[in-house]
This record gives C-alpha cells, sequence and structure tokens, in this order.
C-alpha cells in the first residue's frame, strides 16, 4: 500500500494546477477525478481524445496516475473510450458512480455487466464508488452488486457511512474493495478535520492488509471544507498519519 491523493483535492485550480499542487506536496501518485459538476475535467474531455488526453497529463505531471475516478455516470460508449486512455496511460483501474436510488436492480446489473466486460479487454479492474445518495448507500446492496457481476469491485469512501450513521460493514465489503478514498468523517458532516471525526483508519488498514490490499489509500478531501492554508495543512496531516500506519 501506499498513500496517494485525488485532483479533486484542489478542485478550485484548473487540472495542471492541481496536479503541481499535489506534486509541490511530495505526492508522487494520484487519482484523477472527472466530475462534469466540478470544472476541472470533464467526461467528454477525456472520452473524446484519449490520446490528447494522456498526452496533457504527461505534460502536467510525472506522478504515476492509480486511477481515474468518475464521478459522472459514462455511457458505454465513454467507458470505452476512457478503457482505451487507461490503457494508454498504463493506468489498471477506474471508478464509477452507481446509479440512483431506486434504480432497478437487474437494470443496473446489467449496466456494471457492460462496463466489466469493456474494461477486461483491456486488463482494466472496475469499481463502483460507495455514496449515500446512490445504490451502494446499503453496505449489504453495494456487496450485492459486486457478488452478481463477477470481478466487480467496491471503491471504498467510509465518509459517506460515517455521515449518515451508517454502518459500513467493513468485514463484509473488505474483499470487495478495490480502491478506496479517505478524510475524517463526523456523523451528519462528510468532512471534519482530521482528530475531530470517527474514521478508523487504523481498522480500515489493518482490514485491507488480512485481504492483501496493494493499491493506494488516496486522500480525497472534498471542494469547499477548508481554505487554502487549511486545506494544505490537512493534507499534510493525512499523509503523515496514513504513512505512519503503513
Amino acid at each position: 500500500m501506499h498513500v496517494a491523493a485525488s485532483t479533486r483535492c484542489f478542485a478550485d485550480q484548473d487540472f495542471e494546477q492541481a496536479c503541481q499542487s499535489l506534486w509541490d506536496l511530495d505526492f508522487k501518485h494520484l487519482e484523477i477525478s472527472v466530475d462534469d459538476g466540478c470544472g476541472q475535467l470533464t467526461l467528454s474531455e477525456l472520452a473524446d481524445s484519449p490520446d490528447a488526453f494522456a498526452s496533457r497529463y504527461r505534460n502536467a505531471t510525472r506522478a504515476t496516475l492509480d486511477s481515474i475516478g468518475l464521478f459522472v455516470g459514462p455511457t458505454a460508449e465513454q467507458f470505452e473510450s476512457i478503457c482505451r486512455l487507461c490503457k494508454l496511460m498504463q493506468v489498471a483501474h477506474v471508478s464509477v458512480p452507481s446509479s440512483e436510488l431506486g434504480t432497478p436492480f437487474n437494470e443496473e446489473i446489467d449496466r456494471l455487466r457492460t462496463f466489466v466486460q469493456l474494461a477486461s479487454t483491456e486488463g482494466l479492474r472496475v469499481s463502483i464508488a460507495t455514496d449515500a445518495g446512490r445504490m451502494t448507500a446499503d453496505p449489504h446492496t453495494a456487496v450485492e452488486l459486486c457478488q452478481q457481476v463477477r470481478g466487480l469491485g467496491l471503491t471504498f469512501d467510509p465518509s459517506h457511512y460515517i455521515a449518515s450513521e451508517q454502518p459500513s460493514n467493513l468485514e463484509q465489503m473488505a474483499p470487495y474493495i478495490f480502491h478506496v478514498r479517505l478524510r475524517d468523517s463526523a456523523p451528519n458532516q462528510m468532512q471534519v478535520s482530521l482528530g475531530l471525526g470517527e474514521n478508523d483508519f487504523a481498522q480500515l488498514i489493518t482490514a485491507l492488509e488480512e485481504e492483501h490490499f496493494a493499491q493506494g489509500l488516496t486522500i480525497d478531501l472534498l471542494p469547499g471544507h477548508f481554505d487554502a492554508d487549511s486545506r494544505l495543512l490537512e493534507l499534510r496531516k493525512m499523509r503523515a498519519l496514513l504513512e505512519t500506519q503503513l
């Protein structure tokens, strides 16, 4: 395991600036966050021209790209293009959101099976993000989706369960975790300063070690929760804590 950071930590900066800011903080592993509502990167920027974006990333930073995190659901055609981009950039993992609450279960199974089949042709792993506002809001449903779609994993973000005061059932979910996003959180608060929340990082790392998890622990600070100086301090504290636990 190693410590990584998401470009969403600097959502108020453009993509190149965010990459540079994380490099300046000595983060050598990154996750690209793609959210049409964020303004930093849109899905079409990656999917419409994979070659151009791969070149753009290489010009922006020397950091290793661990994962591409999609916060907007792609079409099958867009996802196929993202898979080609991952192959170009030698990335082995992409995360997608689960569908909104109320989506028929079998419909979601079919959608996710399509993604896994497309990804498998490029040797890519796919995971769905745990999210209190989507089908993965219920940990049992999240696990059941992985059980029904062979090869599918979870992007585990414990903050959604802590903030909604829902037990995450880590023991049940751990075997399916492909990727992790972290910040400290408290009941009814998705993000708080480190030490003021209830995220048990040591317990999570122990559970991941038991599953031989060898990927990055990605620090993913949410936009608008810290001023510039507090954000830098939070990133440094988070990295120091996680590196101490590893």
